[in-house]
Formats: structure tokens, sequence, C-alpha cells
């Protein structure tokens, strides 16, 4: 059986060691050498009109995962304190603006100061004239003295057409239309961001955005909004079209979007939005990307073989044959169940470690290994990502007119050294492991 031993989703983790058993199945299942990655922090940004077209109200969004946190007991409880920090940068490196906030979370037990799926989003405001600006974030935690960085860069453009204009299109999370006063407060709308920009593709799965249309200088009383989903190849997956009506009171329409993921495959998509005048002119358009993924359970339930098949990298054989035999959905559900409860380091709590790291591995490889028709899990690269997680080292040597391109990554951890070769053999992208295959250096 193959080991998880490290794993990297974003690129600011921790990682967390720990030996595992489960008892209870029919084998002991030991992970003596896992590693199991927390996530820290994502950011994301969207812009919108400001209070005069002179300003533009950049809205930075940021995701804190509690269990990426150093939590301290308090009693019955557990609490981790952080500040947020962050600097805005115009285009010549002059700083414009800085932010500084100071949180916690308290949690009531100790499974939630771990818990992969815990997680806190909040938003912060600045109203900017159009232009380019770099973002750079700070997350202190203040019980481990981490300092983690992260940076994005946004171009704010100018609400002064004659035409109707578009914001960004945010991806939403969640939307309640009560009234809350909060930072995520549209209008009579809470908008909650979805940062990750990740949307999951269960079973009557919705993706939702919320934009702003701004009526312009003619001052038109309609407009004509063109929502597609695009694959990775600008092919129209999705289209719906309406016709929205300025309010009398205003000059904004505040449009939450929802469109049917049903029967869409996992992967890379971009979400295009356009508005079209009365003589089918496009006068603006905006684009942003998103990632599509199925869920474990609903690979089962779609795409049953390649399920099965993704679990070779961790299952007996035996097992997979076990599993095969099942001819119902509901036969295939229980088995497939059973074998990662069997591997569950923390029975008892919501998350299985191992199975999110596994899958968060195999979504990684699918993203950046692919090839053509060949998904990136079941390349040698992604093979070996996933087996072995994010390697400590790469050293990428592009083509030459004397050599082709390859690859060597290096693994340290846990005095077991590793060294992996990887060859273009056919200047096709697709990277082959050369011998050893174990990767062992002595």
């Amino acid at each position: 059986m193959n080991i998880l031993r490290r794993y990297i989703y974003f690129s600011i983790i921790i990682l967390v060691a720990g030996f595992f058993i489960q008892p209870g199945s029919a084998q002991n299942i030991y992970y003596s050498d896992s590693f199991v990655a927390r996530k820290v922090f994502e950011i994301d940004y969207a812009q919108f009109k400001g209070r005069d077209q002179e300003l533009n109200r950049l809205e930075i969004y940021y995701k804190i995962f509690t269990g990426g946190l150093q939590f301290v007991r308090e009693g019955k409880k557990y609490r981790a304190d952080y500040e947020v920090t962050g600097t805005i940068y115009d285009d010549d490196g002059r700083q414009v603006t800085a932010f500084s906030n100071e949180k916690s979370i308290t949690v009531a037990t100790y499974g939630a100061t771990v818990s992969p799926g815990d997680f806190r989003i909040s938003q912060i405001d600045h109203y900017l004239p159009p232009g380019k600006y770099k973002v750079e974030f700070h997350l202190v935690d203040k019980n481990s003295g981490n300092d983690l960085k992260a940076t994005l860069k946004a171009e704010l453009i100018r609400y002064d057409n004659r035409n109707p204009q578009l914001s960004s299109i945010e991806l939403v999370h969640a939307v309640d239309t009560a009234f809350v006063d909060s930072v995520f407060r549209k209008g009579n709308l809470t908008i909650i961001p979805a940062v990750s920009r990740q949307v999951s593709g269960d079973i009557n799965a919705r993706l939702l955005c919320y934009i702003e249309v701004y009526q312009g200088h003619s001052k038109k009383k309609n407009v004509e909004i063109i929502t597609k989903i695009l694959d990775d190849r600008l092919r129209t997956v999705y289209i719906d079209t309406l016709t929205s009506t300025f309010p009398k009171s205003g000059d904004i329409i505040r449009e939450v979007r929802q469109v049917a993921l049903d029967n869409i495959e996992s992967g890379d998509y971009s979400i295009d939005i356009a508005l079209r005048s009365r003589r089918d002119k496009v006068v603006d358009r905006m684009r942003t990307d998103f990632f599509l993924y199925w869920s474990p359970e609903a690979m089962i339930l779609n795409d049953f073989n390649t399920a099965i098949a993704q679990l070779r990298y961790i299952a007996d054989p035996g097992e997979i044959k076990g599993m095969k035999k099942a001819e119902t959905n509901e036969e295939r559900l229980s088995l497939w169940n059973d074998f990662w409860l069997a591997r569950d380091p923390s029975p008892g709590t919501p998350e299985n470690e191992i199975k999110d790291t596994y899958y968060h591995r195999i979504a990684y490889a699918n993203r950046n290994f692919g090839v053509m028709k060949k998904p990136g899990w079941s390349t040698d690269r992604g093979m070996i990502y996933i087996e072995y997680g994010e390697p400590d080292q790469v050293e990428d040597y592009p083509f030459e007119l004397d050599s082709k391109a390859y690859q060597i990554w290096y693994y340290y951890h846990h005095g077991d050294p590793r060294k992996f070769v990887f060859i273009d053999e056919w200047g096709d992208n697709d990277f082959r492991l050369l011998y050893p295959y174990d990767g062992r250096i002595w």
C-alpha cells in the first residue's frame, strides 16, 4: 500500500505530522509517515463603482482556515488570535494605504481546532481611483508567531461610459436577503464571497455570482444580460439571457445570477457575462475563472470507473476488485465509505484528513499535470505527487537542441530522501518517470 506523505493545496500551508492507527478494521492501517496539510488562508478581490466616478470600491476578500492556526486552551474552550495586515501600492511602487485588523476565534472542541473544513471569511473595502495596484497581505498567528504572506494584483477600470457597464463578477458562497449590517452588505443583499473560486459539482449543484450593472450616461432603461459558462477551450457549455430594468430610484442593477451545473464535468471553467444593447451590440463584458470539482461521492454516482481507478495509489488490489463487484449505487457508496472509514485517523469527527488530503492531491494533479485527454492524476508526475505530495525542491530543465526537457523532484523529509527524474520524451509535456521508480537515492 502506498502511504500519503505530504500535500500542498495552496501556496501557503503548514504541515502537521502524526502517527495514526485505525482499530476495528480488517487490518490496522498505520500512517507513521503521514503528513496532513492545513490550508491557512486564501485571498481574492472584486471591484465596483464607488460613491462617485472618480473612485472605485476595491473589495479584498480573505478566507482563514481554523485548522491552520495555533490554538491555546482557555478553560474548556480553545482560542486562536491572529492579525491581518495589508499594504496597497500603486503601479509605481508607492504605498497608497494600509490596513490592520486583530481578531480571535474561540471553539468548543479540540476537533474544531484541526478541522480542515472550518473557516472564516471576511472583507476589507478601500476606495481608490482607477489604476493598477498591488496588495501585500499578511496573516500573523499570535500564538505561533508565524507571519504568512500573499500578494495579488488588481487593475481598477473607469466607470464613466455612455453605455451600461459591468462590475467585477463576484463568485458567491452564500446570499441572504435578511438585513444584516455587515461588511458583506450590498443594497438589500448580504453577499458572502467564494474566495477559493471553487464550486462543488454535486447533484443539483449551482454556481452563484453577483454583479452590478451601471446605467451609464445614456440612461437606458433596460439592458440584456448574457451569461455563459466556458470550458478550458472556451467552448460554451451553458448560456442564458435575461432582460433587466434599471430601478426608477437609482442607476444600478444588483443581480445574483444562478447557473445550473448539471451534467458538467469537473475541470477549469470561466463565467462570461456580457451586456447587449437593443441593436445586438455587446457594450461590455466581464469574465472570471473558477474550478468545478466533483466530490468523491459525486464521482461514485457519475463516473464510477474513474472513481475506483483513482484509488490505485492507496488501495490494495483486493479492495478495488471488491468494489468493482458492486452493482448498485447504494452498494458502491457503502463500500467506498467503508474503505475510507478504515483509513480515518480521527474517527468520530466530521473530517477524514487522509481522505481530504488524497483528493486535494488528485485535484492539484488534474489542474497541473494533465496532458491532452489524459487526466493529471494518471500521469507519472501526478502519481508521484499523489503519493508523496509537494516536492521539497524541483529542478526544471527546458528543451535544448542537444537535450530533451526534464525535471528532477527531491524529497528530503523524514530521513528518507528520494529523487524522481521525469523526461518529456516526445515534447508533448507528458513527463515520464525514469528508473529508479521508487526514487531511492541509496
